[in-house]
């Protein structure tokens, strides 16, 4: 029988949600770091399997260029709070110099109906790939940036849970029933919205609904330059993170959510070759590759561009693809 990888999978005396991304042992929420989170959940998507460091850097810091310890940290804290022990591991299991590998078996979704704590709820958040209203119907890829791009921004705001991209871009286009993508995702609210693009001008709506009645909580529109598309996800993030959270972002979150700067046709480029990437077809990813050296011809030093070359080349030689 098929799993529904996006339901509450159990382990031990633990339950974890993939679409919120948030660990509990029997009734106790387990409190994690976005990152940490989202690296148990790539280990435990494909528990029993050896899954590479490369590939944990690809999914989790996608588009960002990190040391080894900002994963090494992360399984650090998975382990704490696991009560693993990485000589003796019953969960994580170290790879020598090529990964890890998650050993517990995987149950269902038995224990999903055990609800939390009213106390221990937190806002959650999914965001869905906005729809493309453009004259030639041809920014498709900006649109996904844009969701993209909140994403991450996203992850980085305390007391907020997104949900994983994965899940969210598989509800996408008109007439999506709000209820049933919330209960599906394992979220309170969505973020939906369009673009529209003509020459340099940009028209960014943006709608925050409640999915347990479907209600609007938050709606507006944008009409911006391209230029500005910078400055437009950081001011849709914020505000989105205070809208749920109740408070505004302190200082150090918004640094977090602020996104890296570069000069539009760049930024163009390596957006194209993300989209290309998680297309993950021979023909893709080499369009992918293509896209992320044009971006690095204009700007030798788009430190996103070049982990996308990299995560690409990769993929290319490790996945079989067609």
């Amino acid at each position: 029988m098929s799993r529904d990888m996006h339901a509450p999978l159990t382990f031990a005396r633990f339950r974890f949600d993939p679409a919120s991304a948030r660990l509990w042992s029997g009734k106790r929420e387990i409190k994690l770091t976005p990152k940490a989170a989202c690296v148990l959940g790539v280990l435990v998507g494909r528990a029993g399997e050896p899954v590479s460091k490369d590939e944990l850097f690809g999914e989790v810091w996608r588009g960002t260029v990190v040391s080894d310890d900002a994963l090494v940290t992360c399984i650090q804290e998975l382990r704490k709070a696991l009560g693993d022990d990485a000589r003796k591991p019953r969960f994580i299991e170290t790879r020598h110099r090529r990964g890890y590998r998650f050993l517990a078996a995987i149950g269902g979704n038995g224990a999903a109906k055990a609800e939390a704590p009213a106390a221990a709820r937190v806002a959650s958040i999914a965001v869905l790939p906005f729809t493309d209203m453009s004259p030639g119907r041809d920014q498709d890829y900006l649109c996904e940036g844009l969701a993209e791009e909140l994403i991450d921004a996203l992850t980085h705001v305390e007391g907020l849970r997104v949900a994983a991209r994965s899940a969210s871009f598989l509800h996408r286009g008109a007439g999506i029933d709000v209820k049933k993508a919330g209960r599906e995702l394992g979220v309170d609210s969505l973020l939906e919205g369009s673009v529209r693009k003509a020459g340099d001008r940009l028209r960014v709506t943006v709608q925050l609904i409640e999915t347990r009645n479907g209600y609007h909580l938050w709606s507006e529109r944008f009409d911006r330059e391209l230029g500005d598309l910078f400055d437009l996800q950081d001011e849709i993030a914020e505000t989105v993170a205070a809208k749920l959270r109740g408070k505004e972002l302190s200082r150090r979150e918004r640094r977090a959510v602020r996104r890296t700067q570069t000069a539009t046709d760049v930024y163009e480029y390596f957006l194209r070759g993300r989209q290309s990437l998680h297309r993950m077809t021979r023909p893709a990813l080499e369009h992918s590759g293509e896209m992320f050296r044009a971006a690095l011809e204009l700007d030798a030093e788009y430190a996103p561009a070049w982990a996308g070359l990299r995560f690409a080349s990769i993929i290319g030689r490790t996945t079989l693809v067609s």
